[in-house]
């Protein structure tokens, strides 16, 4: 059966957003149902099966939350996404305790969103694909190896290989907050990407890159 996902948030133009990022996941059976309420988005969960709802918390009428509550009493194998623009404690800690496998602050970092959708639903992976081939496989663990050396000699909590596409194709270890994943590995990407531009300006031929990030969360290199 093809998976369906319910959008609820008050603004459209999130809606729109929402709809079109889901888009460029190019899967022909996914179902996308909008609502503008949690009232409306009832109704929808009673004309047919809801496998994820990805809803705004502060809705008209009720919340996110109390719209999450009377969706798993229908269905509770549903998996839910919370989008948000408040600080406020209480509301936030209400977020945290409620179940839901992911909640993104306003403005939506896309990139995460997108991976969150395709673990939640089990889809085949575009953010970081993965490969069937044998001998790639093969490569792929010797090249795993490697990296599980060098983290070690780095003490390193996760080491990764990208290509030139930026995606992901060899790793070993895993960030502390692997909701960040995504979005980290794009931003580093692009730092790399711009390097060689300037390179290619200054006409280097032979490049070597270092870009080194110490003293906040985590250091990085």
């Amino acid at each position: 059966m093809a998976p369906t996902i319910l959008l609820v948030d008050d603004q459209r133009d999130i809606l729109r957003l929402l709809h079109s990022t889901l888009d460029t996941l190019k899967i022909k059976e996914l179902e996308i149902i909008e609502a503008p309420s949690g009232e409306e988005a009832l109704l929808e969960v009673g004309r047919r099966r809801i496998d994820l709802l990805v809803t705004d918390y502060l809705l008209p009428g009720i919340t996110g939350i109390e719209l999450m509550h009377k969706l798993r009493v229908r269905a509770p194998d549903v998996r839910v996404i919370l989008i948000t623009g408040m600080s406020d404690r209480k509301a936030r800690e209400e977020m945290l305790n409620a179940g839901a496998v992911a909640i993104f602050d306003k403005p939506i970092p896309l990139a995460d969103f997108l991976d969150t959708v395709e673990r939640s639903l089990g889809l085949v992976r575009t953010i970081f694909p993965t490969e069937t081939d044998a001998r790639t496989e093969a490569k792929r663990s010797r090249v795993s190896d490697l990296l599980a050396n060098f983290r070690q000699d780095l003490q390193a909590s996760a080491v990764f290989l990208l290509n030139d596409r930026g995606l992901v194709v060899a790793r070993a270890g895993d960030l502390p907050d692997s909701s960040l994943e995504v979005s980290l590995v794009s931003s580093l990407n692009a730092i790399f990407s711009a390097g060689l531009k300037v390179a290619k300006s200054n006409r280097q031929e032979n490049l070597d890159q270092y870009f080194v990030f110490p003293g906040g969360d985590n250091d990085l290199l």
